[in-house]
């Protein structure tokens, strides 16, 4: 887990970092993965990584999301089809 954690964060090709994080989907009721999750999606710039967190972290159910998603909302370089999707995941877990 440390190990996918670390090249999600850290690795310069996209692929690598969207394999990372397809992977943790098998670890994603870990708490040490949402914690890294959350916090990797501040950190991310790509949109398809940033789609792939918001997926994991939807389907994990993690509630601390939410505010994640408000925070990456309110940044200026996000694309708006990256926006829609963190308000649709908002949305899918609030309720």
């Amino acid at each position: 887990m440390d190990a996918l954690l670390q090249a999600l964060d850290n690795d310069p090709n996209v692929n690598v970092r969207l394999a990372a994080a397809d992977a943790l989907y098998l670890f994603a009721s870990n708490p040490e993965v949402k914690e890294g999750l959350l916090k990797s999606l501040a950190r991310q710039e790509s949109p398809l990584v940033q789609s792939a967190l918001i997926d994991l972290l939807v389907v994990s159910r993690e509630q601390r999301a939410v505010q994640a998603l408000k925070t990456l909302i309110g940044g200026e370089k996000l694309r708006p089809e990256i926006k829609k999707k963190a308000e649709l995941g908002i949305q899918q877990l609030s309720f």
